[in-house]
């Protein structure tokens, strides 16, 4: 991870950063709550510290807790209680009482000096996606909107629907088959509203790169685009299994480019760590995998 962030600072040198989350062990048989702990105090210190300096914006996954997946609606998440003060050094006083209490947050899309990208106001909208996980049985206590988030991203849209501005909004688990069925519509439903608002999503659990066509409720027209983010991780040791998943995956990231006068996407591409080689000579060697409007022979990124 950090021949990563070196990497990123002498080549890429972004103006923002997204960290997607699920950062502890996905040994979730195993590992205990003081290891996710401690595991999310170190690599958000290694986050931070990374002296390219971007302005970071953050979400946590269905990992960072235990048990797992687990997030209580009333905030009662001692575990996340324990870590979630590192998280200050990326949120201002005001995101961090949203976060701090029901796991979200949004924040004006900004340079590191705070300098607003763009003419009009963007907003980068953080979800709390374990609200709608399916494998968190707390939110069964509260199936119809745990902890006001729908609500209060509704609130957020149709402000900036209001100033004339726009909305990223990112999560770990995107909506597609893991949301609770109710959650996951009312969820859609505000996609579809508001998509004049929202310019694209991304999220990160499934550690695969992926591209999700959002569609209308009505006519099943495409809207908007999901990205699912690259993963710096290699594979995962399925819990009660003999084998891992994502056998041969490289530890990569992902790069978007984006028009800062309307926060639509240009192109965005892909950099892989090659581990062969890189055991093989002893040295890491990160390289450009892919970009996508090229590999695909595509105008732009629209849905």
């Amino acid at each position: 991870m950090l021949d990563m962030f070196k990497y990123i600072e002498k080549h890429i040198k972004p103006d923002v950063a997204f960290w997607g989350g699920g950062s502890a062990s996905s040994n979730i048989d195993k590992v205990t709550a003081d290891e996710v702990v401690e595991t999310m105090k170190k690599v958000t210190s290694e986050v931070g510290n990374v002296s390219y300096k971007a302005k970071t914006y953050v979400t946590f996954g269905a990992y960072d807790t235990v048990p797992f997946g687990a997030y209580r609606p009333d905030g009662e998440n001692p575990v996340v209680d324990e870590w979630i003060e590192k998280f200050s050094q990326f949120l201002s006083d005001d995101e961090m009482k949203t976060f701090r209490k029901y796991g979200y947050y949004s924040s004006p899309l900004t340079y590191k000096n705070g300098t607003q990208i763009g003419d009009k106001v963007t907003k980068v909208i953080s979800l709390n996606s374990n609200l709608c996980y399916m494998m968190n049985f707390y939110q069964m206590t509260e199936s119809k909107d745990p902890g006001n988030m729908l609500a209060w991203l509704e609130q957020e849209l149709s402000d900036l629907e209001r100033q004339g501005g726009s909305a990223i909004i990112m999560s770990y688990i995107p909506n597609i088959d893991e949301c609770t069925r109710q959650i996951g519509l009312r969820w859609h439903a505000l996609m579809d509203r508001y998509q004049n608002v929202i310019r694209w999503s991304t999220s990160s659990h499934t550690r695969k790169e992926q591209f999700n066509v959002i569609k209308d409720m009505r006519h099943g027209k495409p809207i908007l685009m999901n990205f699912g983010i690259a993963s710096a991780s290699t594979s995962v040791i399925e819990p009660n299994l003999d084998r891992s998943a994502y056998i041969g995956k490289q530890p990569s990231f992902t790069v978007m480019y984006m028009d800062p006068e309307n926060s639509l996407p240009v192109d965005y591409e892909t950099y892989t760590l090659d581990l062969v080689r890189s055991n093989k000579f002893g040295k890491p060697r990160w390289h450009r995998s892919h970009r996508i409007r090229e590999s695909f022979d595509l105008e732009d990124l629209s849905p």
